[in-house]
């Protein structure tokens, strides 16, 4: 989880990210990793304790960030996760899944 979390670090270090459609194209690319990670896992984590789910959610909240442009402690970002890119947190993605 952490080289995933660097790597998606120095994807936004390059450069803010403004053209939509490369936004759009990372954001894809970034959801489908993170989340393939998340489903494969997703009986086990149903049982899981509360820290497991956080150390995803935070993985989760970095992949926004970089998809966004926001910084660590902006205000904004489960708005951001919910309306504008449209992601379930994940404690109820588990429910839904699992």
């Amino acid at each position: 989880m952490q080289r995933l979390i660097g790597r998606m670090l120095m994807i936004a270090a390059d450069k803010p990210i403004v053209d939509h459609t490369v936004r759009d194209s990372l954001a894809t690319l970034i959801y489908s990793v993170v989340n393939s990670r998340m489903d494969y896992c997703n009986t086990v984590l149903a049982g899981a304790p509360r820290t497991a789910m956080d150390r995803l959610q935070q993985v989760l909240n970095a992949a926004a960030r970089v998809i966004t442009g926001t910084r660590k402690f902006d205000r904004s970002l489960g708005q951001i996760l919910h309306d504008q890119l449209h992601w379930l947190d994940v404690r109820d993605r588990v429910l839904i899944r699992g």
